[in-house]
């Protein structure tokens, strides 16, 4: 189990550094990412995602890009 969470624990690390330098205000933003990043969330305990900081700065910068994209719909 230790191995498990590690192993997704880094998984979501690697996601949040793609997410954080992939110009996530462009219309380019790969959305692909996004979805495996946020399926890695789901399976991470809540709180590693919370208490790590660039999960954290990952999480925000989607959700200014998700509410920019509604906007635009």
């Amino acid at each position: 189990m230790q191995y498990l969470t590690a192993l997704l624990e880094n998984n979501l690390l690697i996601d949040a550094r793609l997410i954080i330098s992939t110009g996530y205000e462009s219309d380019q933003f790969d959305e692909q990412v996004i979805e495996k990043f946020l399926m890695l969330l789901k399976k991470v305990d809540g709180i590693f995602a919370l208490s790590n900081p660039i999960a954290a700065v990952a999480l925000v910068k989607l959700k200014k890009t998700w509410s920019k994209n509604i906007r635009r719909n």
